[in-house]
């Protein structure tokens, strides 16, 4: 009886289904959110795990290798650093893993560049430059594939090839900037074809300023960095176009220094005018030594605008004020209006004239204020042949008392004089 009473036959299966489809009615949208779920976790762990393996990349190889040793990134990333570790041929094992973990990532630049490095040391140049051009079209940044490829083209000589690669590279490693533009200025000094590299530079301002500012420091021929410099007005601050006029004014080629002059200071070009540039010592733009150049220092302070502002002591001699003058064999006057107090005791200012090169001076005339209402002050004075170009200085002249001379020079003009 009691068996009887505690069994019961197997139900059919259609009173199961029926069974199911009552539970599954009882718990409405049960199993779809838990399909979510699990769904949503395992979302989120390739998720995690995929940022792991990026974040690692960039750190430690082998930590992302244990996190995700299959992932394509990991397998194309440990092929890559064999590249950048080994000077010689690449493993043809790790070709074959590169190649097969590329099938998950058609657009990695890896498998193209471990097969061009291979050529690349195998001698075999035109494949080399195929199998790395394609690696670096799949990834502009990569910083091995434009290695290889600058690498590739010195060897082949194609050195504009070249200095395109060098120059993108200063952009991908900005920690390794100065290396690579000291190489870049080094590359572009030893190559014939510097109109080549040029316009390379030409298209990255930003690199070309620091390949000129490179070659002005180390003393380079201003024609390598006239022609790298390809036209170009210089940068706020640049200090390169100083250097190329100064080493050209030393080897005595004054006019083509004056012709740099004008174009670094964006006037059009022409001859230089027979007087003095910015005679009303207006704060202009331009640069010295066509424009004035004004020192200040213990000895006394010199300021331009409205007039040159003079503080001068008396107790040491000075330089206040320089320009660089071509003035053709002649006979001219110098003429300016002075206005302040002059120091007594003998101390005061004085414009002296010299020739460029010989220092033979032409003219010097004490300056003359008044206190009241600006003086005018003149001199005559000859260039005789063979004398060129000319320096126009103020200087400080100290005498046996010392007093402070505060005065403004205007108006200063040097014109043909005639002799009458």
């Amino acid at each position: 009886m009691i068996a009887a009473a505690t069994w019961s036959p197997k139900p059919p299966n259609s009173m199961l289904m029926a069974s199911d489809a009552a539970g599954a009615q009882a718990r409405p949208g049960l199993f779809r959110l838990v399909v979510a779920v699990a769904a949503g976790v395992l979302l989120a762990w390739l998720v995690v795990r995929s940022a792991a393996v990026n974040a690692l990349l960039e750190q430690d190889l082998a930590a992302a290798a244990a996190v995700s040793p299959s992932d394509p990134r990991v397998v194309l990333a440990q092929a890559d650093a064999v590249v950048r570790r080994e000077r010689g041929p690449v493993a043809q094992a790790a070709l074959d893993s590169a190649f097969d973990a590329a099938q998950g990532a058609p657009l990695e630049e890896t498998p193209f560049l471990l097969a061009g490095a291979n050529a690349l040391r195998a001698g075999d140049e035109d494949r080399a430059e195929r199998l790395l051009v394609e690696a670096k079209e799949r990834n502009p940044r990569s910083r091995t594939a434009r290695f290889l490829l600058l690498e590739h083209h010195v060897r082949v000589g194609k050195p504009a090839a070249a200095a395109q690669e060098m120059a993108a590279l200063t952009r991908l490693m900005p920690d390794a900037r100065p290396v690579l533009i000291a190489g870049l200025a080094r590359f572009a000094a030893s190559m014939p074809d510097n109109g080549a590299i040029a316009e390379v530079l030409k298209g990255d301002p930003a690199v070309r300023h620091a390949v000129l500012e490179h070659l002005a420091a180390s003393s380079e021929s201003p024609e390598l960095i006239l022609t790298l410099s390809n036209g170009a007005r210089p940068a706020p601050g640049a200090r390169w176009p100083e250097a190329v006029i100064a080493a050209l004014i030393e080897r005595d080629e004054v006019p083509r220094a004056y012709a740099a002059w004008r174009r670094f200071s964006g006037f059009p070009a022409g001859a230089a005018a027979a007087g003095v540039f910015n005679g009303g010592f207006e704060d202009l733009p331009a640069a010295p030594p066509f424009n004035w150049l004004v020192e200040s220092g213990e000895a006394g302070s010199a300021e331009l605008g409205n007039g040159l502002r003079i503080a001068y002591p008396g107790e040491a001699r000075a330089q206040f004020a320089r320009q660089l003058l071509q003035l053709p064999p002649g006979s001219y006057r110098l003429s300016y209006e002075a206005k302040g107090e002059s120091a007594a005791g003998g101390s005061g200012l004085v414009w002296t004239l010299t020739c460029h090169g010989s220092g033979a001076r032409l003219a010097s005339l004490r300056v003359n204020p008044s206190a009241v209402i600006a003086q005018s002050n003149e001199a005559q004075f000859t260039v005789p042949a063979g004398c060129s170009a000319q320096w126009l200085s103020l200087v400080g002249v100290p005498g046996q008392e010392t007093g402070i001379s505060n005065l403004i020079i205007s108006d200063l003009e040097i014109a043909g004089w005639d002799g009458a």
